[in-house]
């Protein structure tokens, strides 16, 4: 059972994505891939990473991943236009694990999530040492990201920060 999926608490939704699948809500598609959290192998807990595609354009969350991508993954994702990854390390992947993922899909857009914020209670690396590791240096946190495929052109990736919304666990 994955770590973060109190279904409980989520009420008043039709449609709830809660593992690996192919799925579509209105216009949007979804495919849920199989990946894991932490453990060893054979022992590993899974958890699900997810591809929406919609308006011609991608996005991939890699959830609470805990382990690089196999090539299977890695094709499943599709190379998506925004990639929302964990870089705090302890039980995620760390900078250099999520580094290499990002490489692997070329993402325009990766959005960075999972690590040491002020008041957060878990062992998890700064992340500075993500931006280190892709070669970026300081970056403000914005509000909303709005994407336009025309944002989506070029070859470079892009890291955007956006502003914390949630309170420290």
């Amino acid at each position: 059972m994955p770590g973060h999926n109190y279904l409980k608490a989520v009420k008043g939704y039709e449609h709830v994505f809660d593992g690996p699948g192919e799925y579509e809500v209105n216009g949007v598609f979804i495919t849920g891939v199989a990946t894991y959290h932490r453990g060893k192998p054979g022992e590993r807990e899974r958890n699900t990473a997810f591809l929406y595609e919609f308006d011609d354009i991608s996005i991939g969350h890699l959830g609470d991943l805990g382990a690089t991508l196999d090539r299977k993954q890695i094709e499943a994702m599709n190379s998506p236009d925004v990639l929302i990854v964990p870089v705090g390390g302890g039980d995620i992947l760390d900078a250099s694990q999520a580094v290499e993922i990002i490489t692997e899909l070329e993402p325009r857009i990766v959005i960075p999530m999972h690590y040491a914020q002020p008041g957060l209670k878990l062992d998890l690396e700064p992340l500075e040492k993500f931006l280190k590791e892709m070669g970026t240096g300081a970056i403000e946190p914005i509000p909303v990201l709005k994407v336009r495929k025309s944002d989506l052109t070029g070859d470079e990736t892009r890291v955007v920060l956006l502003e914390s919304q949630g309170a420290p666990a």
